[in-house]
């Protein structure tokens, strides 16, 4: 299993119902963006020489931040074709410190990802446009945000912690290895979402 835990936050969760009842009716767009200020992570360590900061240890913005690359596959299925522009700007350091991944899906449905380590104000957001609502996700707020046209609703995750993702990450992943059945993400599908992005060769 690859431990793309942002799976199992309760919002995520209600999108992805929300997607299989069709209740967004037919989705044509999506919009992505998390971005951080990669020297803000760990204030006592030189950033530079993170992994996260160098290609051959496998960092840069698009692998270290590809979690919303999976919730895009989670989300929307299989890929039918991506476009990703990288760049390598204001930190110096050795891999890219931004990504943007355009992807058509099989079903039609085409979105942007944004990924960057620049933004020293974070920024994490999710918006799914479909024909009968359109959905938007602030993570950092714990904010779901559905407007049908006529409605709107706003649900607050006030009892949410950010461990509460693991947890539930790691029961699920004990309870496939009780019941000896594949847990997703598998390794396989991981990596050839990866490959198939661009972001790995």
């Amino acid at each position: 299993m690859v431990g793309y835990m942002m799976r199992f936050h309760p919002a995520i969760k209600i999108i992805k119902k929300m997607i299989i009842k069709k209740q967004l009716g037919k989705i044509f767009h999506f919009y992505s963006e998390w971005g951080e200020y990669l020297p803000d992570w760990h204030k006592n360590e030189n950033y530079k020489k993170s992994y996260a900061a160098n290609k051959s240890l496998g960092g840069g913005a698009g692998l270290t931040l590809s979690h919303d690359l999976d919730l895009a596959f989670y989300l929307f299925g299989k890929i039918k074709n991506t476009t990703i522009s990288k760049t390598n700007v204001g930190l110096g350091i050795k891999a890219e410190t931004s990504a943007n991944i355009f992807i058509e899906f099989k079903n039609k449905i085409s979105g942007l990802i944004h990924l960057d380590y620049l933004q020293k104000t974070r920024s994490r957001y999710l918006k799914i446009v479909g024909t009968k609502k359109i959905v938007e996700f602030f993570y950092d707020k714990n904010i779901l945000k559905i407007y049908n046209y006529k409605k709107n609703t706003y649900k607050k995750f006030k009892k949410f912690k950010r461990n509460d993702m693991f947890v539930n990450q790691t029961k699920y992943f004990l309870k496939k290895y009780k019941n000896k059945t594949q847990c997703s993400p598998n390794i396989i599908d991981s990596y050839k979402l990866l490959k198939n992005s661009n972001l790995i060769t």
